[in-house]
Order: structure tokens, then C-alpha cells, then sequence
């Protein structure tokens, strides 16, 4: 038996038709609600008096009685020696995964990136094979978590963050910490420096008020009841204890955050790190080409715009020029947003615009993948030696007349501006000097026959 047949997975080739993205309709998924007071209580315990739980037992004890499939396991499948974007491997990687989870009796459930998952959404809706429709796909949060610890690895380099971690794991191991390559450690790293850090913030609260040693010895108390069943989560984040000392923690913080450069570096650092295990739907823009440093709240100003303006955006990135479209002369982005808003006309009715509102519809349709059936030479392009070239206009760049007034005649082949005809824009017509009889370089030339040779 030739076990290598029997491992190859059957190549099915995509030729699916529509779009399925109109059809698609994502149902909001249930809530898992994690109060930050969980965390705290958490970080609190070492704090206290008695040995503790690591993050992992707490999560234990934190989803007790909730239901479990049971242990894992990892199997190795195999590998498909083609682009993983493209739509016919993605296509075989689900019909070779369906038919194995019917040969299991079992539901399928497959993570993909961003980039791969509304493709695989489109085939499972598209596909004429029910069996797909079984699969269920989810969009995978893995690589932005993984960029999020680099990211805060990065800003703290140099800051001894390193150093500290090297005193638990080994110092090759710190280097892949530190960029969020080893995503575990590196998690489980940063949770053991945020626990040591709210611990010396709290140890130093209670020299200033012993009587918030107090409820720190009561929190206690309540964890081991926690961890033997005799309390549920839900009382302890509802008690008053939890509440008091978190608000002492973050009054506290506030405090010391305006004290120094120092403290302001590390609480910074805790709220990176509730960013990276809580739930954050704020997505920010900062600019940098101002004198001042700008962060804009990009919720906040698609809920000023309203939806109506915000569906125009792509329209105005694409005429006002993109990278597949040019830009309208002494019209920028800005002037244009703000006729947009003002209800005025953008462009003049005139037939200069033809062709560039086509290759603008075409890119925003490219965007928003609805033109998988559009061919780009009806859109304003042509194709000129296997590459799209845009075109321009149908007519003369200028009046006959006009043309006639402008020529050169240079001697050099018009490779600089000093040619008049280059300078402007124009190509070099009949009543240029040397430069239609001998070799000419003006790249605004549109020869049909074999005379340019350069």
C-alpha cells in the first residue's frame, strides 16, 4: 500500500459564482462578561498570608461546573503545497476537513485569520455541497494577540522589564518573550510582573492605612472560600470588600502616576496589559503629521458622521486618488470630504471624468469584493503588453489649435523638462523639430508604430 496516496488531499478546483458577502448575516455571539475585580482579587494573593493558586488554577476555580469536551489532542494532517489565499486550496482544506469530521461523527469547527475567513465564509455559503454548511468557521484572534505582546515588548525594551523576567525563565527564552513569539510565557511572564507590581502598590497602601489591611485580610478570606466551593464568583464580585479596595488600587495608581516619569512608565504598562486579557472594541487613529500629536476616537467620529457619510468614505479615497487611480487636480481629500459633507457636487458633469470615475467604481467594487465578474478593460483601463495601463481620454489633451502653438525642438531626444512639450504634458506632434525624426524619449507619447526603439 503506498501510504503516501492515501495522505494527499483531493484538490477541488473554486469556480463558485456571486458573492456571498451580500447574503451573509453574522448573528451576535453571547457575552462572556470577566470583571476586571476578578483579576484583582488574583493579584491580590500574593498579598496573602497562605500559599495560592497560579493564574491557571484561578481559572479553574473561576469556570468551575462549566461544561468541558475533554482532554485535547494534537494530529498532524496533511499539508496542501499551495497559496493559502488562494480560494481553491481553501476549498479543498474544507471539503477534505468535512468529509473527516462525518468519518468522526463529529461538528467541524475551523479558526482562520482575518485574511482567510470571510474567504471561507463565501465558500461555505456558495458551495452547492451541504455538507459544508455544517462548518462551523471562526475568525482567529491569535496573531493580533501575538502582534499586541510584541508590541508592548517593544515599548518597554530597555526598561529592565527584561531583566526582571530572566530571573524566572531562561534568557533566550526572554528574547522571544519580549517580541511575542512565545506567546504563553510571554503571557504568563507579564501576569507575574503586573501580580508583583499591584503587590508592592498595595503593601505600600497599607503602611499609609492600616485599615485597608483589613479588607485585604477579609479578600483573603473570601479566595479559600472561593477555591473550596463555599462561595460562588458572583457574591465575591458583588461584595463591597472587592469593590473598596479596587477603587484605593485605582485612586492610588492616579496618584502615583503624577509623580513621576518611573511611575508613569509601569502603570502604563498595566493598563497594556488589560488591554491584552480583557474585551476591547476602541480602536483609535493617531497623526503624526501635526506639531502635536493627535489620537482620534474612530467610534466616536463614525457616530458624528452617521452611517450615511461613512459609506461615502471609500468613494471619496478613490476619486480624490489612490493607489489605482489618480487625483483631481487642486482637489484634495480634505476639500473633498468637506463638499461631501456640505451636500455640494464633487466633480464638474464633463467628459474629462469619464474614464476616471469608471476605474473609480471598479476599485471601489475591487474593495468591497463585489468585482469578481468585472473586466478591468471596460472600467477605464487597457491592457497594453500584459499590464494595465489607465486610460486617459478619448480626445486631444488641448485644442488642435493650442497644440500647434506648443512644440519643441529639441535636438537631445526630449529626456529633460527643457523640452517644452514634456514639460507641459504634451506629446511631441508633426510640427516638432528633430525629435520625430530621430529618437525621442517624451513619455508622453503615444506611438502605435515600431519607431520608438529606446
Amino acid at each position: 500500500m503506498n501510504i503516501v496516496d492515501k495522505t494527499k488531499v483531493e484538490i477541488i478546483e473554486h469556480r463558485f459564482s456571486g458573492h456571498a458577502h451580500r447574503t451573509v448575516k453574522f448573528q451576535e455571539l453571547p457575552k462572556h462578561v470577566c470583571d476586571r475585580r476578578i483579576d484583582l482579587l488574583w493579584e491580590l494573593s500574593f498579598n496573602f498570608k497562605r500559599a495560592t493558586p497560579n493564574w491557571q488554577g484561578m481559572m479553574h476555580t473561576v469556570h468551575r461546573g462549566s461544561e468541558h469536551p475533554g482532554q485535547s489532542s494534537v494530529l498532524y494532517l496533511p499539508i496542501i503545497d499551495m497559496y493559502s489565499g488562494d480560494k481553491t486550496c481553501i476549498l479543498s482544506t474544507l471539503e477534505f476537513l468535512s468529509n473527516l469530521a462525518m468519518k468522526h461523527h463529529v461538528v467541524p469547527i475551523i479558526t482562520f485569520d482575518q485574511p482567510l475567513y470571510w474567504k471561507a465564509a463565501e465558500l461555505i455559503i456558495n458551495s452547492p455541497n451541504n455538507n459544508l454548511k455544517e462548518i462551523v468557521s471562526m475568525l482567529s484572534c491569535f496573531h493580533t494577540f501575538m502582534n499586541l505582546l510584541g508590541a508592548i515588548g517593544t515599548l518597554m525594551k530597555g526598561t529592565g522589564l527584561q531583566r526582571i523576567l530572566e530571573v524566572v525563565y531562561g534568557e533566550s527564552t526572554v528574547v522571544h518573550m519580549m517580541t511575542g513569539k512565545s506567546v504563553q510565557r510571554s503571557f504568563r511572564g507579564h501576569l507575574l510582573v503586573d501580580k508583583c507590581l499591584n503587590y508592592m502598590i498595595v503593601s505600600y497602601m497599607v503602611k499609609l492605612n492600616p485599615k485597608l489591611a483589613e479588607l485585604v485580610d477579609k479578600s483573603e478570606e473570601m479566595y479559600y472560600s472561593l477555591l473550596a466551593g463555599e462561595m460562588t464568583l458572583e457574591s465575591i464580585l458583588t461584595s463591597d470588600t472587592v469593590t473598596t479596595i479596587k477603587l484605593e488600587l485605582d485612586q492610588m495608581k492616579a496618584k502615583l502616576y503624577n509623580r513621576s516619569k518611573t511611575s508613569q512608565l509601569w502603570i502604563n504598562y498595566q493598563k497594556m496589559l488589560q488591554i491584552a486579557h480583557t474585551e476591547c472594541k476602541d480602536l483609535y487613529f493617531r497623526s503624526d503629521k501635526a506639531k502635536t500629536t493627535k489620537v482620534y476616537d474612530i467610534n466616536r467620529l463614525k457616530l458624528i458622521l452617521g452611517d450615511h457619510l461613512c459609506s461615502q468614505l471609500l468613494f471619496v479615497h478613490a476619486i480624490t486618488g489612490c493607489d489605482t487611480t489618480s487625483r483631481i487636480f487642486g482637489v484634495g481629500k480634505k476639500a473633498a470630504f468637506q463638499k461631501l459633507v456640505k451636500g455640494d457636487q464633487l466633480l464638474p458633469t464633463a467628459s474629462s471624468t469619464k474614464f476616471h470615475c469608471q476605474r473609480v467604481y471598479y476599485q471601489i467594487m475591487v474593495w468591497t469584493e463585489q468585482g469578481g465578474n468585472m473586466d478591468a478593460a471596460n472600467w477605464g483601463w487597457r491592457v497594453e503588453e500584459n499590464v494595465l495601463v489607465p486610460i486617459m481620454s478619448e480626445t486631444n489633451v488641448a485644442p488642435d489649435n493650442l497644440l500647434k502653438m506648443i512644440h519643441c525642438n529639441c535636438t537631445t531626444g526630449c529626456t529633460t523638462l527643457r523640452c517644452s512639450c514634456r514639460r507641459y504634458g504634451l506629446p511631441c506632434h508633426t510640427v516638432c523639430g528633430q525629435c520625430q525624426v530621430e529618437l525621442c524619449s517624451n513619455p508622453y507619447n503615444q506611438h502605435d508604430s515600431e519607431d520608438d526603439d529606446d
